[in-house]
């Protein structure tokens, strides 16, 4: 087993109140009743290590392996970006041009008095005044709605109409009423569209493929529904059941499968990629040896640089979270995701160091903290304190 493996997986670093205290993978998993796991580290512009643990089900005897997919939430947008600057890269797209402009039967709505005049740039960065923060996905066998309707708030779409409904770039702090802060999916449901239109392509999942995941080498990825036959073209093995869908991390007292095992996301830019911690890894590596070598000509170096730069009033860049380390020389970029039974994490130094995780309950937040802290610590990665 790897060194560094086997130290993370028998030594994550759990605070507990003033304290840290020692726990074993195995242990806090059953305490926050995730049943599968799989995550991988990056060392030196490679990947050092891809490890995968448990079982499908609560009760199951399937266990799972590192080719075993699981639902990346928003990460998504992460990939989604990478593919709309490749077409900006090309000059299909204008990071700062009206997204109306490309629209082909659908306007941007905005609240009395405030413009609609928006931009890539600002939908990418979370600044564009968008509202709708996220999405809950959709039972399977549940009618779907279209992204018209999405867009538009209507039945069977379960969120309200997306608009603008504050001035671009203002800032707005994260509080116990607006824990999201300016945070839009709805935002990246949008600029979803603006590539389809473009594109003259409806079939979103496609594009991607061609923009991203196979020039990436995420073979074991796709933004197609668990409900595509495409899907099951990809994936030939049973799927982790998501359980305990407790938004914040509230833990239960018992397993609570979601049912039919995972839901819809229709919204695919915003929430819908399956991966695997190698193939999210992979994609890490990639923009790492951009960054280091500029080696890729369909995403230059430049291009990526732009991504990862703070817009004004956000912590985000261009479809990243973009973080200081203590190292003034490095810094950190990726992002989190959360769908119903899912979390997921992948986040990358620019000194060439990483980490990605998926797993199958949502009371698992605490496993962002304990992993990260856990391999910064192990790796000596310039990583400040993570709370909690």
């Amino acid at each position: 087993m790897n060194e560094h493996l086997e130290a993370i997986i028998n030594n994550l670093l759990v605070r507990e109140g003033d304290t840290y205290k020692t726990y074993s993978l195995q242990e806090r998993m059953e305490y926050f009743h995730t049943t599968a796991l799989s995550f991988a580290c990056i060392q030196n512009d490679e990947i050092d290590f891809v490890y995968s643990t448990g079982v499908t089900e609560h009760g199951g005897s399937q266990s799972i392996n590192n080719q075993t997919p699981f639902m990346a939430a928003s990460i998504s947008k992460a990939v989604f970006a990478v593919g709309l600057m490749k077409l900006v890269q090309q000059g299909i797209l204008d990071l700062d041009r009206d997204v109306n402009e490309y629209l082909k039967d659908y306007q941007v709505p905005a609240k009395t008095g405030l413009s609609n005049q928006i931009t890539l740039r600002m939908i990418m960065g979370h600044v564009a005044g968008l509202n709708v923060s996220g999405f809950g996905g959709y039972q399977k066998g549940s009618p779907l709605p279209t992204i018209q309707q999405v867009l538009n708030g209507e039945p069977p779409a379960k969120t309200e109409r997306l608009m603008v409904v504050r001035e671009p770039y203002s800032f707005v702090p994260i509080t116990e009423d607006n824990p999201t802060g300016p945070y839009s999916g709805g935002g990246f449901v949008l600029a979803s569209k603006v590539v389809c239109d473009v594109m003259g392509n409806d079939d979103f999942a496609a594009i991607m493929e061609e923009l991203v995941l196979r020039p990436f080498g995420m073979t074991n990825s796709t933004f197609y529904q668990s409900n595509h036959p495409k899907f099951h073209e990809i994936y030939h093995q049973p799927l982790p059941i998501g359980y305990n869908p407790t938004r914040g991390g509230r833990r239960l007292d018992h397993y609570e499968p979601i049912p039919g095992g995972n839901n819809i996301y229709v919204e695919l830019a915003a929430g819908g990629l399956w991966s695997t911690a190698e193939d999210l890894a992979k994609f890490g590596v990639h923009l790492l040896h951009i960054l280091k070598n500029d080696d890729d000509p369909n995403l230059s170096k430049a291009t990526l640089q732009q991504m990862l730069v703070r817009q004004k009033n956000s912590e985000n860049g261009i479809g990243f979270y973009i973080y200081p380390t203590l190292d003034p020389d490095v810094y950190m970029f990726g992002h989190t995701g959360t769908n119903d039974g899912f979390i997921s994490l992948a986040f990358f130094l620019t000194n060439g160091s990483g980490i990605t995780l998926l797993l199958n309950s949502n009371e698992g937040f605490d496993f962002y903290y304990a992993m990260g802290r856990t391999a910064a610590k192990e790796y000596g990665w310039p990583l400040p304190e993570m709370e909690p």
